[in-house]
């Protein structure tokens, strides 16, 4: 779980790999990038609901994706305590632990509405630990665990991951 770095630094191998930005900073012996803002998933699909009823289910305006962008905005600078920081996306924690899922700040509303399904469906069967994160314009998934390269993208209309 802990691996020794340069320097004889330790760190937390798990939390390490997973989703760090920027480049390696040798003098500082860190990676140096954004900061992510950490929710449990639950709870933020929640206040998703609440914030938007019905608004993500049909048709889409520019109006909504701006206030999907609001929104998403809002919710970081409320875990930050009203600072404003360099953060970008979000990282959901779903409460079963079957993965993390990254939220990128400008999400377009249709990507938000799929959040709801995407959390109740979990991870591809058998796959355990993975990262989902939104690319161009659908939902992915990695497996932590991930020998052969596998991927899965996830269908808005079937509501289920499809290997790909």
């Amino acid at each position: 779980m802990f691996k020794m770095l340069e320097g004889g630094r330790m760190v937390d191998e798990q939390n390490r790999n997973h989703w760090r930005q920027g480049s390696y900073d040798s003098t500082a012996g860190r990676y140096v990038g954004e900061a992510l803002v950490v929710l449990a998933a639950a709870p933020f699909v929640q206040a998703v609901a609440t914030h938007f009823g019905n608004r993500l289910a049909g048709a889409v305006d520019e109006s909504t994706r701006s206030a999907v962008r609001r929104f998403l905005r809002r919710q970081v600078e409320e875990q930050r305590g009203g600072a404003s920081t360099g953060a970008r996306r979000l990282l959901l924690r779903p409460e079963n632990g079957w993965g993390k899922i990254i939220v990128p700040l400008d999400l377009p509303p249709e990507g938000l509405a799929q959040l709801f399904d995407l959390c109740d469906e979990g991870p591809p069967d058998g796959i355990g630990f993975c990262r989902v994160s939104w690319v161009r314009d659908g939902w992915i998934c990695v497996p932590r665990v991930n020998p052969e390269g596998a991927l899965y993208q996830w269908d808005g209309q079937a509501k289920d991951w499809i290997a790909g």
